[in-house]
């Protein structure tokens, strides 16, 4: 039995090589792509079609969350390059863009920066308790990285 799907295999190989080869010596022959392919027809002058609609229109408060999802980008990179001064800078502006800071993101932050600026056992004890109220948190995993560890 397996003598039979040995040989089966193998003649299933060649015939597959043998296409393949007969394939490409065909390609071979025949003039490049771009050679034979027609150029698009232009679109005509007096066809006013209506531009679809954007998904989202554009909001005051589409912007805002734009702008404020930059800060938070920005805050991130602060955070992975170690730049303290920036961070500050950052955290000052996401204030102003949040002040009532629901999610209590500011304080994440702001307890980074501490903790990169002022390594030591006052700024890992206040970073543990933001770790341990702030329990949902997306900052959370950074503050550990930063302070904890």
């Amino acid at each position: 039995m397996t003598t039979r799907i040995g040989i089966f295999v193998a003649a299933v190989s060649v015939v597959v090589c043998a296409l393949s080869g007969s394939f490409r010596k065909q390609r071979a022959h025949e003039p490049p792509a771009a050679a034979t392919t027609a150029q698009p027809a232009a679109p005509a002058a007096t066809s006013r079609e209506p531009k679809p609609e954007p998904q989202h229109p554009r909001t005051a408060e589409r912007e805002r969350i734009q702008h404020e999802n930059q800060v938070i980008g920005a805050l991130n990179d602060a955070v992975d390059l170690h730049d303290i001064a920036g961070l500050r800078r950052l955290i000052v502006r996401y204030r102003e863009l949040d002040p009532s800071d629901e999610q209590g993101m500011q304080a994440g932050y702001a307890h980074i920066a501490d903790c990169l600026q002022y390594p030591g056992q006052a700024s890992r004890t206040s970073a543990q308790a933001y770790y341990d109220l702030e329990r949902a948190s997306t900052l959370r995993r950074y503050v550990r990285r930063a302070c904890l560890e």
